[in-house]
């Protein structure tokens, strides 16, 4: 079933809300995060990236949300302490401490440094933490998502000759 996307955002700021004053270090990734971006793309889910401590954290907070307790899971080129919320028929994914694997040396590297590339959007005013489209873009090409990095490239340019 398709979802519209003030579904999605009444979803996310019920996360925020919890989330904004915690000291969980959280941000928004994936198709989601594009959307607030401005890109021009439908999410299927809202994708949140922390640490393995926050969690663990995220699932106690939301625990009458929870869909499938935190765990550690691998799945094709991504693996992380992965659990699912189920917040107004909307699938929220929190991934701590994520890995992938980068198709070049087809080895795991840890993202433990997607904190840094942490910025800040405003979407119907609401502040979301979301991590940059560069940052997002080479994730993408590393892992071998050509589809996901070729929009967010094609975002890039038109934005750079929008502003020139």
């Amino acid at each position: 079933m398709k979802r519209n996307i003030e579904e999605y955002l009444n979803a996310q700021k019920k996360i925020h809300k919890q989330l904004i004053n915690s000291d969980v270090n959280w941000a928004i990734t994936g198709s989601f995060s594009l959307f607030l971006r401005g890109i021009q793309i439908v999410p299927n889910d809202i994708d949140i990236i922390t640490d393995k401590n926050g969690a663990y954290k995220i699932e106690k907070q939301f625990q009458n949300f929870v869909y499938q307790n935190i765990h550690f899971k691998e799945i094709e080129n991504i693996r992380s302490y992965f659990g699912v919320l189920l917040i107004d028929d909307i699938k929220i994914e929190i991934m701590g401490d994520i890995e992938n694997k980068f198709v070049s040396k087809n080895d795991w590297k840890p993202r433990s440094d997607w904190y840094l590339h942490k910025e800040f959007v405003i979407f119907d005013k609401t502040t979301f933490p979301v991590l940059s489209l560069e940052y997002e873009c080479d994730v993408y090409l590393k892992i071998g998502r050509i589809q996901q990095a070729s929009i967010i490239i094609d975002y890039l340019k038109k934005k750079s000759l929008v502003t020139k």
